[in-house]
């Protein structure tokens, strides 16, 4: 049978575990910033290739079968479809996801990785999709929707 003193250590040590055991990096008075955006733009040599807001385009990107692409930029845009540039918080990063990597690829320049420029490379005549993620450490910020691709 329990005794009142151990009662007492019990809830004495479960106070002491609640109290010290949140998160290491967890600061609760300052919430983390994280960069916000509800579309993009793709650009390449300063002409509009494609813009997402919301999840929703109109556009396609094109691309040839064996061959890689200009480079595009991408920016990035406000509720308003403002341009708000790129993510500059430490831990940002550029990534995506092709729908079928059989039919086109990204592509970027080595010790470029991350940054918001890329290249598509067309491996074979098809249509996919493409989807941007700016990726903060190791989650998801901003999904960009899916970018319909074609190659030639």
């Amino acid at each position: 049978m329990y005794s009142k003193k151990n009662l007492y250590i019990y809830f004495v040590v479960l106070s002491i575990i609640f109290l010290f055991s949140g998160c290491e990096d967890s600061q609760p008075l300052e919430p983390e910033d994280h960069f916000e955006a509800v579309g993009l733009r793709l650009y390449s040599s300063g002409i509009l290739e494609a813009e997402i807001f919301k999840g929703e385009t109109s556009d396609t990107l094109h691309v040839s079968a064996g061959s890689t692409g200009d480079g595009m930029e991408i920016t990035f845009l406000d509720e308003n479809k403002n341009e708000i540039g790129t993510p500059t918080e430490d831990g940002t990063y550029f990534d995506w996801e092709m729908g079928d990597t059989t039919i086109a690829v990204v592509w970027q320049h080595p010790g470029e990785e991350g940054g918001y420029e890329f290249h598509l490379t067309g491996k074979t005549p098809g249509t996919t999709t493409l989807q941007i993620f700016v990726m903060h450490h190791d989650h998801v910020d901003i999904k960009s929707g899916y970018i319909p691709v074609k190659v030639n």
